[in-house]
């Protein structure tokens, strides 16, 4: 026997092991992506639905709809309401544009989807007062007030 010829051997399927490793690897690391961006999608859209559970309710809802149309039209106690409605959306919006830069969810998919949900929310007359009242606030959804405004 060649000890030579099995010491080659040995490399050869060493070699094929880690190949088999990386291959292995990069399956695993494949799919987890594809769980994570399942699972930030998942939790944007749980919190826009938590973001509107206080809107159901009969008094809020008309604070939130007043809000909209006037800013200047409701009261510093409805106003406050409304500043906790809009601080969960401006979270909401956070959350989604973290997820976006961090490719959790795809830039075209977010961008389809939230865009058209957050325009809308955003270019009410009483948002944009919100907005212009709140700069910090604004400073997060700045990207979209300026597609709003184009």
């Amino acid at each position: 026997m060649n000890w030579e010829a099995i010491g080659a051997a040995g490399e050869v399927l060493g070699a094929l092991g880690v190949k088999l490793s990386l291959l292995y690897l990069s399956i695993q690391v494949k799919s987890n992506t594809k769980q994570l961006r399942f699972t930030a999608s998942q939790e944007i859209a749980a919190s826009l639905d938590r973001g509107y559970d206080p809107i159901y309710s009969e008094p809020i809802a008309k604070i939130w709809q007043k809000g909209h149309a006037d800013l200047k039209s409701i009261s510093d106690a409805e106003l406050t309401i409304f500043d906790g409605l809009m601080a969960r959306q401006i979270h909401n919006v956070a959350n989604m544009l973290d997820a976006r830069e961090s490719a959790l969810i795809p830039k075209a998919r977010a961008d389809k989807m939230y865009n058209q949900f957050f325009t809308k929310l955003f270019s009410s007359l009483g948002t944009k007062q919100w907005i212009l009242e709140n700069p910090d606030m604004g400073e997060m959804i700045d990207e979209y007030v300026k597609a709003i405004d184009n």
